[in-house]
């Protein structure tokens, strides 16, 4: 393991925090992270410090970290600017050598200072401080959630470094409501006083939990050395970066927002693609690419098979992979006349493949992506329809309309049940087949409710549904990523 993953991971795996700024007035900042520790399942010691309160919220403080008898291996820090340095020289009285730092009000509003006095501190004791003015961090898998924010992803194989603790929180929102996203760790490293998104993602790199980086960037203090980093790191794991605070407009928020000097887009973004990093403007077409490059293959070519339910959804999607650089190729003959061979006679097979509405969910599920996967014709598969029937069948039952009760009574609970035993083993049958075949699979939908059992077993199952305009950008991306290690081995 590298020096840089030991030197930092006591972030990620404390087994002893002790929390500065609790109140007992309960939504209180702090007091919402302890309550996602508490609610996370964390199970190493929690401290409250407090030079007054003798309990707070029923928890028993301690008026000084140098009074806790038991080692401390974390600092949490949500308390006032001006008392913030005071209490880092405290922590390392105490021998705590991690911080986190939620405070804000230092470089970003000019209070150079106050950053230099913290950088000062934590020089002379050997601290190492995430933050000012961050979020914190979460790691699912070890029930760590030391955020603000009460809704913890899933376990998996993503690390997320953000300078943005707002962005950090809206992943998670995001991850919440919508996107089935394995995290293995996210950081917010805010304003950067002696640990940065250079120093998080030479650990993440040494990360055995972590498969995939996304990183929220607003400029950067050590360009060349994060250049370096990451042309290392991207050739082991695929790195997508939302670079933001580029433009003019924008240079001046993140200014004021971390106190960093952003570079221009013209220079930045050329930048990270010789480094081997995917570029996007958009913060959620990262999560969907993490999302996608965990959960599948990469592809081995640009040839894509389409393959709807409609013909105006394969028009759109074929047009779209066209657009991101992607081909979606005329099948041979011979492959027509296999797929012919299995379809009704309305059916579309040249590629685009268009069942048109054949309710044989053999055929769209199993019997097609066989041949296709099979074929060596294409490289990859992006699927359009993903109907469970829960939606239609739902709508019968739940109908207050009279004139559809000779219908309800032919649908039922067990109707229902029997109709998604079907569908999941079908798409277990899917799954096999694009991992045997080592084709990335890809399935959109217009509607993306995770309430829906069909989609959310999918999802859980390794198989990632977006909305149809997403899948042909994500496929892309995956291919520039396919083709930039392909050049390496060669």
């Amino acid at each position: 393991m590298s020096e840089k993953y030991e030197e930092l991971k006591t972030f990620f795996y404390p087994k002893s925090i002790a929390i500065y700024g609790n109140s007992n007035i309960p939504f209180k900042f702090a007091n919402m992270h302890l309550f996602n520790l508490l609610s996370g399942g964390y199970k190493g010691k929690i401290y409250l410090i407090h030079p007054r309160e003798s309990k707070i919220l029923g928890f028993d403080t301690y008026k000084s970290a140098v009074d806790v008898p038991e080692p401390i291996d974390l600092a949490l820090i949500v308390a006032p600017t001006r008392v913030v340095p005071q209490l880092l020289e405290e922590c390392g009285k105490k021998g705590i050598h991690h911080a986190i730092c939620v405070t804000a009000g230092f470089s970003e509003i000019g209070n150079l200072e106050g950053r230099e006095k913290l950088q000062e501190v934590a020089t002379k004791h050997g601290i190492y401080i995430l933050g000012p003015n961050c979020i914190g961090v979460i790691v699912p898998g070890s029930d760590l959630n030391c955020t603000p924010v009460p809704l913890p992803p899933p376990p998996g194989k993503v690390g997320i470094i953000s300078h943005s603790g707002s962005w950090a929180c809206h992943i998670l929102f995001t991850i919440e409501e919508n996107l089935r996203l394995g995290i293995s760790k996210i950081v917010s490293v805010g304003n950067e006083a002696n640990t940065d998104m250079v120093d998080f993602l030479e650990a993440f790199a040494e990360d055995p939990e972590i498969s995939a980086i996304g990183l929220y960037l607003e400029g950067l203090r050590r360009p060349k050395e994060f250049i370096k980093v990451a042309k290392r790191t991207s050739q082991q794991k695929p790195i997508i970066a939302a670079p933001i605070g580029h433009g003019e407009a924008g240079m001046r928020a993140a200014l004021s927002h971390t106190g960093t000097i952003s570079t221009p887009t013209a220079v930045l973004n050329p930048a990270l693609k010789q480094a081997g990093i995917l570029v996007t403007d958009s913060p959620t077409e990262m999560l969907n690419f993490l999302q996608a490059v965990t959960m599948q293959p990469l592809p081995k070519g640009p040839r894509v098979g389409v393959v709807t339910v409609g013909g105006g959804p394969g028009t759109t999607i074929a047009d779209l992979c066209e657009k991101h650089n992607l081909e979606v190729p005329l099948l041979s003959e011979s492959l027509q006349d296999k797929l012919n061979s299995i379809l009704p006679f309305t059916a579309s097979v040249k590629n685009p493949i268009d069942i048109t509405f054949d309710m044989t969910w053999d055929n769209f599920y199993v019997k097609v992506p066989k041949l296709l996967t099979r074929s060596g014709e294409v490289d990859s598969l992006i699927y359009y329809g993903i109907f469970s029937m829960e939606k239609w069948f739902n709508y019968f039952v739940e109908s207050d309309n009279p004139i559809l009760d000779p219908i309800k009574k032919q649908f039922n609970e067990d109707m229902i049940e029997a109709t998604r035993v079907i569908m999941f083993d079908l798409f277990k049958t899917l799954l096999r087949i694009g991992r045997r075949a080592k084709i990335p699979i890809l399935f959109t939908n217009l509607f993306l409710t995770r309430s829906d059992s069909l989609i959310e077993f999918v999802q859980s199952r390794g198989l990632p549904v977006f909305l149809p305009e997403v899948a042909p950008r994500i496929m892309s991306l995956m291919w520039q990523y396919a083709q930039y290690r392909q050049k390496l081995d060669s």
